[in-house]
């Protein structure tokens, strides 16, 4: 049973516990989803009480980055996901996720999107830290997916967006990195060809609205009415309008 488990933990060490679970998910490539899940719980009852959190921590995420971010078609097969995971992501820091879960996300994102983009959603559904340094090196990737022609894609794409935006303190940098790449492919030069391409823009500048800041969600939605109101006079394609 769960209070069993958590007993067992608490009272072999938690440290010790924790260790071995690593090298047993290591070992098995991630593809056992009861391991998985078992270290999950160990870190969740002994995160409070480890005399190394950030080095455990940091170890089980580089796990995560491996097993689940490294989008093996077993891994998926068995149902290892973030989820399995939570509760190494729910308490990792803006610092390690800059140091080791972005990287990754980025470099697999440019390799094999399809794969890993509910992968990508589902850490940043997770995580607690702010996510503002990551849109810098997210932006630049993800934006281009918001634009793909496959709907399923613009789709997951545009959840990743609002997840940065939503987990993001920093407002600027949602506007550096998201919002202005996207306005001004309507303010400068010729507008995208596609309209599947300008579906995915709208809706991305829209997603900008969603801030936390009150001020700086008030000062977006302006300048993002202004860009869609004059789409609208111009737009031709049905589908693009009613997005």
């Amino acid at each position: 049973s769960a209070k069993a488990f958590k007993q067992m933990v608490l009272a072999h060490g938690g440290d010790v516990v924790l260790d071995r679970y690593i090298e047993l998910v290591q070992s098995s490539g991630g593809t056992n989803p009861v391991l998985c899940a078992l270290a999950h719980e160990a870190f969740a009852v002994a995160k409070t009480t480890s005399r190394r959190p950030a080095e455990i921590r940091k170890a089980l995420l580089e796990v995560f980055c491996t097993v689940v971010l490294g989008a093996d078609a077993k891994v998926a097969k068995v149902g290892v996901s973030s989820e399995s995971f939570a509760s190494i992501l729910t308490n990792a820091t803006s610092e390690e996720l800059n140091e080791t879960l972005l990287p990754k996300a980025v470099r697999q994102l440019r390799r094999s999107p399809e794969a890993v983009l509910p992968a990508v959603l589902g850490a940043l559904k997770t995580l607690s830290a702010d996510v503002s340094n990551m849109c810098a090196e997210m932006g630049p990737v993800i934006l281009p997916l918001a634009k793909h022609a496959n709907e399923d894609r613009r789709a997951m794409a545009l959840e990743i967006v609002s997840a940065l935006v939503n987990g993001s303190a920093d407002a600027s940098v949602v506007k550096e990195h998201i919002f202005a790449p996207c306005t001004s492919e309507f303010s400068s030069g010729p507008r995208p060809k596609e309209w599947t391409a300008r579906t995915g823009l709208y809706a991305v500048i829209a997603s900008c609205s969603q801030l936390s800041d009150r001020k700086a969600r008030e000062l977006l939605s302006a300048d993002a009415i202004g860009v869609l109101s004059a789409e609208l006079t111009v737009e031709k394609q049905l589908e693009a309008k009613a997005a």
